[in-house]
């Protein structure tokens, strides 16, 4: 079951809020190699001083559009009016300490300096064109400084994403950038305050902190964390039973249609747990969904169905893969 916050994420966003349009004036064109056999791609920056669009495709050749703005960096969903709002893949950047190096560099024609970075598992490196007006840095915490500039490289040995060109650019999307934080921040805080996700991912689970809810889980509407998936997602829909992408067509036609709903609900939970491991922004709140799986094998064990449901049902489940 996806989060409560969640359900926030997909309320209609335009309907009593202010939009603006971010206006994008640049596009910068980066390469980008990675340690993997012949994987290098591309990725698109577009600039505004309002935030930056990121568009690339990942190592599944799935497409990816990212809004980075006051230190946020969120997935976004457009449509083609170019109105544009969060996916519920959201995450805030962290504070960075940089540090200046002598080593110098000229990428694409320009000049940048070296600096180290910190926290910094990876002993990446950025290469900055200190002062220039296209200014990546602004909307990145820093520690430490105010340092303000272009970014023409970023990386460490088999990982380095390097700038290649720079291009006029017209275009906008239309965000309503603050209804959209307020709503992440809301998700933030349901996740910390009812989740807990603690070291070990199963910290859910804890003898001493688990409490027995399953029975009255599914009392309350249920809603799929899967819903939020687009089509064109394969790494995580790769992850999942191949049923999910097609889960309202896989459901037998029962004569008892509350039982179709159970049956619904059910195997949608089921996606949801794979869906668990496979995705890292904590959409799914394993306790709910576990507590749900269970409400609705107790409710399928302790139903009374004519022969043919219960056949069907018994088919059903046997096959669910």
């Amino acid at each position: 079951m996806k989060n409560l916050a969640l359900i926030l994420l997909l309320c209609p966003v335009f309907l009593f809020c202010q939009t603006e349009q971010i206006h994008f004036s640049k596009k910068l064109e980066y390469e980008v190699k990675t340690d993997r056999k012949s994987n290098t791609f591309l990725l698109d920056l577009y600039y505004s001083p309002d935030g930056l669009f990121i568009n690339t495709l990942d190592e599944y050749k799935d497409e990816h559009n990212l809004f980075v703005k006051s230190a946020v960096m969120a997935q976004l969903n457009v449509d083609l009016d170019k109105n544009a709002s969060f996916l519920p893949r959201v995450d805030t950047l962290s504070s960075i300490t940089f540090e200046k190096t002598k080593e110098k560099n000229t990428i694409a024609g320009l000049t940048c300096t070296y600096y180290k970075m910190s926290p910094n598992p990876k002993n990446f490196k950025i290469c900055i064109a200190e002062d220039n007006p296209i200014d990546l840095l602004s909307n990145i915490p820093q520690k430490n400084s105010n340092l303000k500039g272009l970014i023409l490289q970023f990386g460490e040995g088999r990982y380095m994403l390097t700038l290649q060109s720079i291009q006029e650019y017209s275009n906008y999307i239309s965000l309503d950038f603050s209804a959209e934080k307020e709503k992440f921040q809301k998700q933030q805080g349901y996740q910390e305050g009812s989740l807990r996700a603690d070291d070990d991912e199963f910290s859910e689970y804890d003898g001493e902190s688990y409490r027995s809810g399953y029975k009255t889980s599914g009392e309350e509407e249920g809603s799929l964390a899967i819903d939020n998936l687009e089509e064109g997602e394969g790494y995580y829909w790769n992850g999942i039973p191949r049923y999910c992408q097609e889960l309202d067509s896989k459901i037998p036609d029962f004569k008892n249609k509350e039982l179709k709903g159970h049956v619904q609900n059910y195997a949608g939970q089921v996606c949801d747990m794979y869906l668990s491991f496979v995705e890292k922004r904590q959409m799914v709140g394993k306790k709910i969904t576990l507590d749900l799986i269970r409400y609705e094998e107790n409710y399928f064990r302790n139903t009374e169905f004519d022969k043919n449901d219960r056949k069907l049902l018994d088919t059903f489940l046997n096959n669910l893969d």
